[in-house]
């Protein structure tokens, strides 16, 4: 995304920012872009990897990505890193921590306030007008998981495939 794009999608985002669900993407968008992690990392971002208080600076390590349904570590030494936080991110997320009713260390950052999952594709389906038809999470915070491919499983039976 261009700086302008950017520019354009957050004040978009902080008008929607009405409920937990939409308040978390827009700070799951600001992460993405304030820090440039990548799916995988921030999908398996613990609230341990993040300090918001040390006296050098906000910043959160990357030590785990999540890969095929898993946490897997980076594919290289480089992925593993430490990244400093601007003070506009640091305060997001210290706002989030506060909202989320996982604040555990052990806890995901990013988690459905209601279920404790995180499905990138519910986010898809809200934009698409609709959520995904009753199959819980593929993540949880440190809970049970029903997997994705359940759900290829019901779509399958139903006679459908997975849109592209």
């Amino acid at each position: 995304m261009t700086p302008l794009e950017i520019g354009k999608v957050e004040p978009a985002f902080s008008e929607l920012a009405k409920d937990p669900w939409t308040r978390q993407a827009r700070v799951v968008f600001l992460t993405v872009v304030g820090a440039g992690l990548r799916r995988g990392e921030i999908r398996a971002l613990r609230w341990c990897d993040v300090a918001l208080a040390d006296p050098e600076g906000a910043r959160l390590r990357v030590r785990v990505t999540w890969v095929c349904g898993g946490p897997d570590t980076p594919k290289s030494q480089a992925g593993e890193r430490t990244i400093a936080l601007g003070k506009v991110l640091a305060d997001e997320l210290f706002q989030h921590r506060q909202r989320t009713p996982f604040k555990g260390d052990d806890d995901r950052v990013f988690c459905h306030s209601l279920t404790g999952g995180l499905d990138p594709g519910r986010l898809r389906g809200d934009a698409e007008g609709g959520a995904h038809e009753g199959v819980a999470s593929a993540i949880t915070c440190g809970r049970s998981t029903t997997g994705g491919t359940r759900r290829s499983r019901m779509r399958l039976q139903r006679g459908r495939r997975r849109p592209r």
